[in-house]
């Protein structure tokens, strides 16, 4: 089971402005404050999607912690089985 899901892409930005824009006109008022709002918004998903990849590093990291230290577990498991099993056939034969 994975708690991890699909990153949305980031929102596009619409505003001519952002795509081309001469030098030479000075853009109106109402799309210069289109654009602040669009790349408003735009910062604040990157900043939200910084933190969603923040939360699936450390479940990654968590993941491979614990996958780790059950096949640890498992290695001492075996040679705890492996001792007894030897003790038990030298103990057989006296």
């Amino acid at each position: 089971m994975s708690k991890l899901t699909v990153y949305a892409p980031p929102p596009e930005v619409r505003s001519t402005l952002f795509k081309h824009h001469p030098p030479d006109v000075i853009p109106p008022t109402s799309e210069l404050e289109q654009l602040n709002m669009e790349l408003r918004l735009l910062k604040q998903k990157v900043i939200e999607r910084s933190h969603k990849a923040e939360n699936d590093l450390r479940i990654v990291e968590d993941s491979l912690r614990r996958m780790k230290e059950k096949e640890a577990n498992r290695s001492v498991d075996k040679i705890k089985r492996e001792h007894d099993y030897g003790m038990w056939y030298i103990f057989s034969y006296l």
